[in-house]
């Protein structure tokens, strides 16, 4: 601790005089009864008059109070066991789950109170909290790693402990992500890395779509280790019957090769076919042997019209999404060159079009009068003169120029879930430009994202849905969005997101909820790796959404098992988490009454399996020794678990930080100072009363 002066401390000496020489005016000069007293007892005056006047005198002098605080964080050790399903596919399965959590507990222990030990689990991605049920459908060790980095940032993190097998089937390798991490990782390699005997349907790849009458390709990938000489065969079946089938022998024993089908698609509805590879003596996993997928046959499919004033990279990003839905047929024209009937199309987008001519203008105009959904791109390039007045709900004023920004998600947007970009990838997504001037939005459009000019955010709509009595509308209040397909993808290898997202305001905009008072969004497919969130909207007999009310849910597994749940009521919306579902086909059916009416809505969708896990069971410990070693750390084996705690105890890097923080206060602020004070005049009073002293 150390005492600073806001003035000169030299002025410490005036204040020592001032003080004394009051003092001794008080009881000693001008005090006759100061005479009578005891000596020690005038001297005791003294000083406690003395020592009041001087500390008054001193806080005069600003005194501030300057603390140095040590303190000392212990080195984190974070343990992370591998939960995914492979983990108790080999043949040390038993051991495993009755070892494992024991283990853990145990290297608790023999850290002891010198470290700070956190155990959590990973399989598509970091837990929170570790089971050891081993259910995870998928291993995405890069995805984990990027989250140990990202969530321990801020800590002293000394080691991490990685208990796993090494086999990945979604993301990068964790090799990639070392360099973020900075802390040696040890990893304990569980699994057989031996090959054994095993048949598998190793790939799968078919439309998830197809038109009833039409043919549909089904390629399916073979893998079977040590059966050199055998001979098998691969069937594909639906509710038992065997559809189409191959036979083949296995030449190697490493064996792989792809198979072709083509079937037909007979009838309308989800169905549910089955690929089956032939079961030989000596297999230990069986649950590769098949794999089902699902096709939703449809009678027909819905059009989409998309019009643009002049090419652009935008008007390409969007209409491969919009292909990528199989169930939309999607026609690209030029806006002046267009003669169709808008009659014909669900959904008609415009892109940063406006009535520049007559036709537009006739085309935009039938929208209106049809109720047709629309999606507007507007931009620099746009017609904001009639966008103004055309009754839209959307206007600029003091347009100048273009200014780039970002956006930012509204949290309290749900008018449909799932498939939507987060926080953090919008924040890496590239900019967009968007007309530099004032927009203003009606109250009934609800933005999706906002606007954020670099750190500053508003609450001006990048991309919002508004519903009215002319039907469904969508705004994007920019271009360049073609950037943010292409950023995906370099972050995803996968144009999912984007497509996801394009997807999800496609649907919602060609819904019959502008018909239907009660609708639900869901997607047409969800994968059982994966959290299945569904959505609800609910309107007045004027179109107006209506909040708080009481949505009922049933929803049917494989025609058969049923369950029932309630959606959670919104402000601006309804929501129904069901988390990772069973893959199959599944129906639903929502009710709500409402304005002495009872509303229902009704459709399917379908869970794909995720049979990654029982793909392959080969331990990857190659992969975790390079882990080990590119971080600085070791690969040991469970049986070798009791040397961990020495080895992490032994290894430099693995120490307590110290930090040291400096805190400045004023002294006339401290309590204690306060109460000496008061102490010091209260002990006077009381002994000049006691001693008859006025």
């Amino acid at each position: 601790m150390e005492i600073v002066f806001g003035l000169s401390l030299w002025l410490i000496i005036p204040a020592l005089v001032v003080s004394g020489v009051l003092s001794y005016v008080m009881y000693s000069y001008r005090s006759q009864d100061f005479d009578l007293l005891a000596p020690w007892l005038r001297r005791l005056f003294l000083f406690l008059r003395f020592a009041c006047l001087f500390v008054l005198a001193v806080l005069l002098l600003e005194p501030l109070i300057k603390t140095i605080t040590t303190k000392v964080e212990k080195p984190v050790v974070l343990v992370v066991l591998d939960q995914s399903q492979s983990m108790v596919l080999s043949k040390d399965s038993a051991s495993i789950r009755s070892g494992i959590e024991p283990a853990i507990e145990k290297l608790r222990d023999e850290l002891g109170d010198d470290f700070r030990v956190d155990i959590r689990g990973f399989d598509d991605d970091l837990s929170a909290e570790v089971n050891y049920d081993f259910k995870g459908p998928v291993t995405d060790l890069g995805k984990s790693t990027a989250s140990i980095a990202s969530s321990y940032a801020e800590s002293n993190l000394g080691a991490i402990v990685m208990l796993s097998d090494g086999i990945l089937n979604r993301g990068e390798s964790p090799v990639y992500n070392l360099n973020q991490i900075k802390a040696p990782v040890y990893t304990v390699a569980y699994g057989d890395t031996t090959p054994k005997i095993d048949a598998a349907i190793s790939a799968l790849n078919a439309n998830r779509t197809a038109f009833k009458g039409n043919e549909f390709p089904v390629i399916a990938g073979v893998k079977i280790s040590k059966l050199k000489g055998q001979q098998g065969k691969i069937e594909i079946r639906r509710s038992g019957k065997v559809l189409a089938s191959q036979t083949f022998a296995v030449t190697n024993d490493n064996f792989g090769k792809e198979f072709s089908f083509i079937l037909k698609a007979d009838a309308a509805g989800i169905q549910q076919y089955t690929v089956v590879v032939s079961t030989f003596a000596g297999e230990t996993v069986l649950q590769n042997n098949s794999r089902s997928f699902f096709i939703d046959v449809i009678e027909n499919r819905e059009k989409i019209l998309l019009l643009y004033a002049h090419l652009h990279p935008d008007v390409s990003a969007i209409s491969r999404s919009i292909e990528s839905i199989e169930n939309y047929e999607l026609q690209v024209v030029e806006a002046q060159s267009f003669a169709g009937n808008i009659a014909d199309y669900s959904l008609v987008i415009f892109h940063q079009t406006g009535p520049a001519d007559v036709s537009q203008k006739k085309v935009l105009d039938a929208v209106q009068r049809l109720s047709k959904p629309l999606w507007l791109f507007l931009g620099p390039n746009s017609d904001w003169s009639y966008i103004n007045q055309a009754g839209y709900g959307v206007k600029l004023s003091g347009a100048s120029g273009l200014t780039q920004v970002q956006g930012r998600i509204n949290e309290s947007f749900q008018l449909f879930a799932g498939d939507l970009l987060n926080q953090k990838q919008l924040f890496n997504l590239p900019p967009v430009a968007v007309p530099f001037g004032e927009l203003t939005c009606a109250p009934s459009i609800n933005a999706l994202y906002y606007q954020q000019v670099e750190l500053i955010a508003t609450q001006v709509p990048l991309f919002g849905f508004g519903q009215s009595t002319a039907g469904r509308r969508a705004f994007f209040f920019g271009e360049g969005i073609w950037r943010w397909r292409i950023a995906l993808f370099a972050e995803e290898q996968s144009h999912e997101a984007f497509n996801g997202l394009v997807s999800r305001a496609v649907q919602y905009l060609t819904a019959q909820g502008n018909k239907q008072q009660l609708v639900v969004n869901t997607s047409k497919y969800y994968n059982a790796a994966d959290d299945a969130v569904l959505g609800a909207e609910l309107y007045n007999d004027a179109g107006q959404f209506v909040a708080g009310q009481e949505i009922n849910f049933e929803l049917t597994y494989n025609d058969s098992v049923k369950y029932k749940y309630a959606f959670n009521k919104g402000a601006v919306g309804y929501d129904l988490p069901l988390g990772n579902l069973p893959s199959g086909k599944y129906a639903y059916t929502a009710s709500a009454v409402f304005g002495g009416k009872n509303l229902s809505a009704a459709g399917k969708f379908i869970v794909e399996s995720s049979d990654l896990e029982a793909a392959s069971t080969t331990a990857d410990h190659n992969l975790l020794f390079q882990v080990a070693s590119g971080s600085g750390g070791k690969m040991i084996y469970p049986l070798q678990l009791d040397q961990l705690a020495e080895l992490i105890r032994k290894n430099p890097v693995v120490k307590p930080v110290s930090y040291s923080t400096n805190e400045v206060s004023d002294a006339i602020k401290m309590k204690w100072i306060f109460f000496t004070i008061m102490l010091l005049i209260s002990t006077e009073w009381f002994l000049r009363k006691r001693n008859g002293l006025y």
